[in-house]
């Protein structure tokens, strides 16, 4: 553990101080701490200066929950179910599974992409991030979700 994160060499706390977003998208957390983007940068940086009260012996906290403290919301962060989670909550066997995740492009699959991908898409995962999962391209998903609109 490291008592300062910029100690920590794969640390993306570099990129939110600079404001670069050529690696990682620094928008999401700057853009939560205030509009104006020095005043993000500064409010980040004194953040990251409060040491943490946990047992972890001066260990931050990472991900959603950074988020909430960092702004101060109450507000919950819901779950957001996994693809995988998805696509197994369809109720399909392990072997239409794996066949899916392959990218087959068996007919009779296609009902069941489409019903991942149209659950998918209520949670707001990227067309991007849906074919990836699946084996299948962008504009694949595209066209799947464009069939049932």
């Amino acid at each position: 553990m490291f008592k300062n994160i910029g100690e920590y060499k794969w640390s993306s706390d570099v990129f939110y101080r600079t404001n670069n977003n050529r690696f990682i998208s620094v928008n999401i957390v700057l853009d939560m701490l205030s509009s104006d983007r020095k005043e993000a940068i500064n409010k980040y940086i004194e953040y990251m200066r409060q040491e943490e009260q946990t047992d972890y012996d001066n260990m931050k906290v990472v991900g959603e929950e950074a988020y909430q403290i960092m702004c101060s919301t109450k507000k919950k962060v819901e779950h957001r179910k996994r693809l995988d989670e998805i696509l197994i909550g369809l109720g399909i066997s392990q072997e239409i599974y794996e066949l899916i995740k392959s990218g087959s492009r068996r007919r009779d699959l296609t009902t069941f992409k489409i019903a991942y991908l149209k659950e998918a898409k209520r949670l707001n995962y990227t067309q991007k991030e849906m074919g990836c999962n699946i084996g299948i391209t962008e504009s694949a998903v595209r066209c799947m979700l464009s069939s049932i609109e």
